[in-house]
């Protein structure tokens, strides 16, 4: 399995949490927060090192592949690029799914953000805690 594989396997292992409700409990928000921070750290980890493997992959198509046949027949610059990313695909898919990750993760951290501070201010107001 390349390296690109593993990291998709991490970040598909990752949605399921991502995709689940929130309860209720401050306690349960809370320690979601906690979690997601870790996964916010990981999934941006993945980002980069995601990128980097598509533009070393890139940089490598581009040598070997494109160029030569650019030498043999005129390509557009469209087709190049074209060419380009149809060679690149699974790194594409790892960088995507590596954003999107990291962005749910900083989106729901927002969210619960928010959400704890209701809760806080509801026990304030019902002098039930605080």
């Amino acid at each position: 399995m390349t390296k690109v594989e593993l990291l998709i396997e991490e970040i598909e292992a990752l949605q399921p949490y991502l995709d689940e409700e929130v309860g209720e409990s401050g306690d349960e928000v809370i320690e979601r927060m906690r979690r997601l921070q870790s996964y916010l750290s990981r999934t941006g980890a993945i980002w980069v090192e995601g990128k980097v493997l598509l533009r070393a992959r890139r940089s490598t198509e581009i040598a070997n592949t494109i160029l030569d046949v650019a030498r043999e027949n005129f390509l557009s610059k469209a087709l190049q690029n074209a060419l380009l990313e149809s060679v690149c695909l699974k790194e594409e898919e790892l960088v995507d799914k590596a954003e999107r990750a990291n962005r749910t993760c900083y989106h729901q951290l927002d969210s619960l953000r928010s959400i704890l501070s209701y809760e806080k201010t509801d026990l304030q107001l019902n002098k039930t805690g605080y």
